[in-house]
This record gives structure tokens, C-alpha cells and sequence, in this order.
């Protein structure tokens, strides 16, 4: 006999850590900073309520707002142009007619299986839920369970609502639907003025009815003692971008399976253990917000309309980095070719001269942010930059680069035509305008601005080396990037970065190092980033700025940027601890946000900008690819003496495996595509003791070695416990 819905709604398939708790996130974890929980797929995404559906609008429980459906790509039309509101499912529950009162609320999101557990215990009855979106199609799978345990009957009245087409209990203008029954379901018909769809919802073993805004199911029935009720529901969505056609009872163990198989796939792509119970937790929440949101074009802050309505901004740049370093390069190369796709919008918005691409940028290429004085900002055309030549570092393949130059080529034209200006002792700077800090308004000379520009065309020039394109073009190029650098802001008595016009300081005075790499060890960057560590210091992480506004308030971007400009800049104690106390400002679930407010409120929560500098500071610690090479082990700190990690990205899509116990290396791998010379720089404290005779050419460089190794296809083990040390060159 075929498994009913119920039955099979169950995790499948192996699981990818030995440990099932590293991978389960409970409510009880930072309890007073209060979220919802995040599902989804990286197109269908929304977060759940207390319920294990969504709270009703009444109970104001917390991001309300966030707790309704939302497809990435699927937008009305108007300025901001909104994301659809896909609709809410509310769930209700009466007990001998009477709404009853929790005395125990406990919630679970179990990444592993990408779905959320909820256990609501009343006087007499026990609800259960879990709720999943689909990895593979846009398709909701809610299986409720409530289980009688008291002596005595009980009449139980239970139900979902599912609401369409409004938002905050306000339609939403430019949707238009309608319900019709389908079967023991219902499906409502939705069109916009450019796409249309259709929302099938079904369950077992009971039928759904139409109302006016959408569908009703409802359940009475009365459960003896030791008695249970089990709902199954599906909510399958399909329109002209991703169509589907429902999901069909009998599906539903299949679909459940490669369900299952995409995230053990996800999961098994690297790992990182550092012994450090909170870091190792977070990278496992950090990559699951990151999963759940990665859109088939970028990834935004939050896939949702309430928190920046999923337009990608600069912030792009550290998933990209994140992925990519972890070895998600599928997923990461989807943001360089987004901006790609969308470069003919960019030019004719910067009138034909370069690329001008929005701040806040839809899935075509429109802007969608509110009007304010963020718009002259411009940094973000070098992180643009950066990411599509930071994916030729990554790849190494020509072809990749040819494809994306003309991004890279755009972003660069834009800086030497549209931003840069001579001062009146006529020294070239950046233009007045919103740097990275928003706070001040527009600033001249700005350092994301400046680091920007000076990376922006420094790589355009050598991208066009590369590919011998334009020759005359590049020339300018060069010589605008050496002016430029000359010319960074700073402050000669305290020897470091600075903002002109007594502006407050900012972390931006590290975007000569990160994101730009302007700066990688002179006086003035140690002493920017350290002034940054030191000062921006706060109970839980570190706050951006030094104007009244950061105050109280702790930023975990602020950490993961300090610890990616402190790992380049060798501090390796500085990168860990920015690494260790990143987490301090998560939410609850250990989910990351944006910052956690003076008050201790976590804003805009499942922030993906946040947690992706983080990992990328984590990963860097161990493995980093820059315009000097690959680099193994750059950033470990005397104090983190065992650790391993497996699966982490060099360059030519080589990955690298380690296994450090009490400070001596004992193991260490290199996987790769194909047969390849391959070079690397490792620091000497970790192979002098333990590289084996005779294996690769070695060039020592006082504090690293630089080691070349031929290759094979597939893993290649170069140190394995016991060895006998290997003569070196050069030292």
C-alpha cells in the first residue's frame, strides 16, 4: 500500500553531520530577541509564526509582516515595484469551543531537512507541526499532527485560512484573482498586467472550500483519549517564469526525497569545525539563511517585501564571497552573470558612457528603492566589479572573463566619466556623495568611493591585458588608478585612513582593504582596522560608525567585515575574535540580522548581508584566493590550535582539505577538476616540521612557503600523518 501524506513526511536520506543537534535550531536559543522562522527555496520564501503557519494579523506576534508568501522575480508594477503578496495560511484552533491558551510553546528549524518543527502543548491536547518549502519547486508542505493526551473526550475545532492578494489586511491593488474548487482542493487564478499564475491547495484527508479573499478548511471532530488527528496540506504555485502543475497526492514521497537529497548535496558541498561551539553552530544558520534566500538571479538582503523587497543591492558582494569560498560556485557565479544580464539597463542608465546600475536593483534591472540620498551613492559599481573579476580569480577560465568584461569594462568607464574630479590644487578624488556610510550625506574623497574607483579601473585595465582589448583605453585606466591611490584621505598624526570635511569616522576606512584591496599591510591600513576593533567595540559584535545613530547598536556585517580585512592583513587574532564575537548580536534560532538595535531587537531579521561577511571571514582565515594567489591557512591564530576543514575553494576549482591537532598539521589534501600544476602559499609554521621529501618545488619566503604540485584528477593527499621534512629553496 502507497504511504499516505502523512506517513512520509519524515526527513530522508542520510544526514550530513555525525551530530543532529549541530543542525537543529531551537526557539529556546536567544528567546528574548524573538523572530520568525525563515523557509524557503530561494524563490518561494516566507518565515512562520509561533503556530507553525502564520499568526494571525491580530496576535501582532514579531515581523508579522515578513509571514506571508513571496516569490523572488514576481513583482507588481509601480515605483518600488512590490513582490506579489502570494497570500497567508493561517491556522485556528478551538477546544470545546474555546480559543485555548499554550502552556508550552517550543519551535525547532532543523536545516538538515530545511523544514521547521512546532510543538504547541495545552491542558489536554498536543499540536505538532512541520513546515517545509520545496528545494526543487515552489510548493508548501505542512503535515499537522494533534494528539489527545488527557483522560477525557475532547471536541476539536481546527482550520487554515489562506488569504490572497493583501497585505498588512489590505488588498493590494494591480492583482486581480479568482477561486474556483479543484477537486477536493481549491486553486486560485491570479493575473498581473505582464504574468499570471495559478495557487493549488490541497490536504489529507479533508477538503478546502472557496471564501471571497481565498480558501477555508475546517475540521471537527471529537478525539477520545491516547486519540489523534493528522492534516496534510500542499500549496503548489506556478506561473509563466516556473510553471508546475500540482502536486498530486501519490507525488509527494518523491518529491520529499530529492527534497532531501538537494540539501544532503548543499550541506556535504564543505564544512568547518574550529572547536568553538558557537562559531561552528552559526556557519550551519548563516549558510541555511543563505540557501533559503539565493534567488535564480542574486542574493539579496531578504527575500521579502517588508525588508528591502528582495532588490540586490551592494550588498551582494559577500554572499558572493561567502559561496564562493565555501565552494558553492554555482550559486555564487549566479550574481556576476545577474549583473551581466541586466548591463544593457545599466548603460542606458548612465546615458550610453559606462554603467550606472541601481542602488536597489529588480531582477531586470529597475530601481526600486525610495527616493532618498542614497541614490548618489556609487560604491557599489566596484563591489559589482569586484565580484565578476573576483569570479575570474576563483575559475581562471578566460572564457568566464570574456563573458564578464564587459561588466568590469562599464563599471570602470562610469568611475573615469561620470565621478572623478580635481580638487582646486588640483588633485584627483572621487565627487561628493554618499559613501558607505549614509549617515553624513554626501562626502568627497568617500573611502568606499575612492577604493572603489582606484579597483574598479585598475582591474578593467588588467582584465583588458588579459584579453588584449583596448589598448588606448587601458592606458587611461592605469594612469587614473596610480593618481587616485596617491590621493586616499588621511590622517598623518594618528597614521591611518580617514574622512574628509570632520566627518565621523566610519568602518568604511577599511574598504582599502576590504572589499578594494587598495591596502594590504601598510602602517595606515593596520591602524584603520585596529582603530575600528578598538573602538567600535560593543557588548555583542561591533557597531559600523561613530555618529550617535550606531550607538548602543551591534552590526554583524561590522564584524564579518573587520574580520575579512583582518585576515588580510595577516591579524589573524584580530579576524578570529571578530569571527568568535560576530555571532554575539544573532537572533532567535541563533538567526543573523542586520544589527541588534540599543534595545536589544534583532532588525530585519535572516539578514543575509550580515552573516555572508561572516562566513566569508571564517573561510578566509582558512583558504583565500586574491590577485597574489592562493592562499592556505593565511589567518590562524597562534590560540586556535586544532581545527579542520574540508571542501574550502582555492583557485582552478581545486578545494583544499586540513586537519590541524594541537598546532601540528597532520593532514592535508588538494581536490581537483583535472590534472593541473597548481601553486599555493601556506605559512611555514604549518609544513616546515611535516611536508614530505620530495613532493612539489618549494620556494621559502621567510614566513610562508610557496609550493608547486602537480595534480591529478581527483583528491591528492600531500601530508598524512608522520612525514620527514622537505628541502627547500631560496632559504
Amino acid at each position: 500500500m502507497r504511504p499516505s501524506q502523512q506517513e512520509v513526511l519524515r526527513p530522508t536520506g542520510p544526514r550530513p553531520f555525525d551530530s543532529e543537534a549541530a543542525m537543529q535550531f531551537d526557539s529556546d536559543i536567544n528567546p528574548d530577541r524573538p523572530v520568525p522562522a525563515l523557509i524557503g527555496n530561494g524563490e518561494l520564501v516566507t518565515a512562520l509564526g509561533l503556530s507553525g503557519y502564520h499568526d494571525q494579523s491580530e496576535d501582532r506576534t514579531p515581523s508579522i509582516e515578513t509571514q506571508e508568501f513571496v516569490i523572488a522575480g514576481r513583482r507588481l508594477a509601480g515605483p518600488h515595484h512590490p513582490l506579489i503578496p502570494f497570500g497567508r495560511l493561517e491556522r485556528r484552533l478551538r477546544i470545546d469551543g474555546a480559543k485555548p491558551i499554550p502552556l508550552e510553546r517550543f519551535q525547532a528549524i532543523h536545516t538538515d531537512a530545511a523544514e521547521v518543527r512546532t510543538r504547541v502543548l495545552y491542558e489536554r491536547l498536543l499540536e505538532s507541526t512541520r513546515t517545509l518549502i520545496t528545494a526543487h519547486r515552489n510548493c508548501l508542505v505542512a503535515e499537522t499532527r494533534i494528539t489527545n493526551h488527557s483522560n477525557s473526550d475532547v471536541l476539536l475545532e481546527w482550520g487554515l485560512r489562506y488569504y490572497f492578494g493583501a497585505r498588512a489586511e489590505k488588498r493590494v491593488p494591480g492583482v486581480s484573482f479568482r477561486v474556483e474548487e479543484a477537486g477536493c482542493g481549491v486553486a486560485v487564478f491570479w493575473e498581473t498586467p505582464d504574468n499570471l499564475g495559478r495557487v493549488g491547495l490541497s490536504s489529507d484527508p479533508t477538503a478546502w472550500t472557496p471564501m471571497g479573499s481565498g480558501a477555508a478548511l475546517d475540521v471537527a471532530r471529537s478525539l477520545g483519549p491516547g486519540e489523534e488527528m493528522v492534516v496534510c496540506t500542499v500549496i503548489s504555485f506556478s506561473d509563466r517564469i516556473g510553471y508546475q502543475e500540482p502536486l498530486a497526492p501519490g507525488e509527494l514521497e518523491a518529491e520529499l526525497s530529492e527534497h532531501a537529497a538537494w540539501w544532503s548535496g548543499f550541506w556535504s558541498q564543505s564544512e568547518v569545525v574550529t572547536g568553538d561551539a558557537l562559531v561552528d553552530r552559526f556557519r550551519h544558520a548563516a549558510l541555511y539563511a543563505l540557501a533559503c534566500q539565493a534567488t535564480p538571479w542574486s542574493v539579496p538582503p531578504s527575500v521579502s517585501e517588508r525588508h528591502y523587497g528582495a532588490g540586490a543591492l551592494h550588498d551582494e558582494y559577500y554572499p558572493f564571497m561567502a559561496l564562493i569560498s565555501g565552494g558553492w560556485s554555482a550559486l555564487a557565479r549566479r550574481i556576476p552573470y545577474f549583473r551581466l544580464s541586466t548591463l544593457p539597463e545599466a548603460m542606458r542608465r548612465a546615458h550610453g558612457t559606462g554603467a550606472l546600475y541601481p542602488w536597489s536593483s529588480t531582477e531586470d534591472g529597475r530601481e526600486r528603492d525610495p527616493h532618498g540620498h542614497w541614490y548618489t551613492e556609487r560604491f557599489h559599481l566596484g563591489q559589482i566589479a569586484a565580484c565578476a573579476w573576483t569570479h575570474w580569480l576563483y575559475e581562471r577560465s578566460l572564457s568566464d572573463l570574456e563573458q564578464l568584461y564587459p561588466v568590469i569594462r562599464e563599471c570602470a568607464i562610469y568611475f573615469e566619466h561620470h565621478l572623478l574630479v580635481r580638487d582646486d590644487r588640483g588633485r584627483l578624488r572621487t565627487k561628493a556623495c554618499t559613501d558607505f556610510d549614509e549617515s553624513p550625506g554626501a562626502v568627497e574623497a568617500g573611502p568606499f568611493t575612492m577604493g572603489a574607483a582606484v579597483y574598479a579601473l585598475d582591474r578593467a585595465c588588467e582584465a583588458a591585458r588579459r584579453l588584449t582589448r583596448d589598448r588606448e583605453r587601458r592606458i587611461v585606466w592605469d594612469g587614473l588608478a596610480r593618481e587616485l591611490r596617491q590621493n586616499f584621505p588621511v590622517d598623518l598624526e594618528e597614521r591611518r585612513y580617514t574622512l574628509l570635511g570632520g566627518k565621523p569616522l566610519h568602518s568604511s576606512i577599511m574598504g582599502y582593504v576590504v572589499p578594494f584591496f587598495c591596502d594590504d599591510g601598510s602602517e595606515f591600513a593596520q591602524n584603520s582596522v585596529r582603530l575600528v576593533y578598538e573602538r567600535a567595540k560593543t557588548e555583542h559584535g561591533w557597531k559600523p560608525g561613530f555618529s550617535e545613530e550606531f550607538d548602543g547598536s551591534s552590526w554583524m556585517w561590522t564584524a564579518g567585515h573587520l574580520g575579512m580585512a583582518a585576515g588580510v592583513l595577516g591579524e589573524a587574532d584580530t579576524a578570529w575574535d571578530a569571527v568568535r564575537r560576530g555571532p554575539l548580536s544573532a537572533g532567535q534560532f541563533l538567526s543573523p540580522n542586520e544589527r541588534l538595535s540599543a534595545e536589544g531587537e534583532p532588525i530585519v531579521p535572516w539578514f543575509t548581508t550580515g552573516c555572508a561577511a561572516w562566513l566569508a571571514a571564517l573561510h578566509w582565515m582558512f583558504a583565500r584566493v586574491d590577485d597574489t594567489g592562493d592562499h592556505l591557512l593565511p589567518a590562524v591564530p597562534e590560540s586556535l590550535e586544532s581545527f579542520r576543514f574540508r571542501g574550502l575553494r582555492l583557485s582552478r576549482g581545486v578545494s583544499a582539505a586540513v586537519k590541524v591537532e594541537e598546532g601540528t598539521l597532520i593532514y592535508l589534501s588538494l581536490t581537483a577538476p583535472c590534472d593541473t600544476r597548481f601553486t599555493f602559499e601556506v605559512p611555514v609554521k604549518f609544513v616546515k616540521e611535516v611536508w614530505p621529501a620530495g613532493v612539489g618545488r618549494i620556494v621559502d619566503l621567510e614566513e610562508t612557503w610557496r609550493i608547486q604540485v602537480d595534480l591529478s584528477a581527483g583528491e591528492n593527499t600531500l601530508v598524512e600523518g608522520p612525514v620527514r621534512v622537505a628541502p627547500t629553496e631560496g632559504g
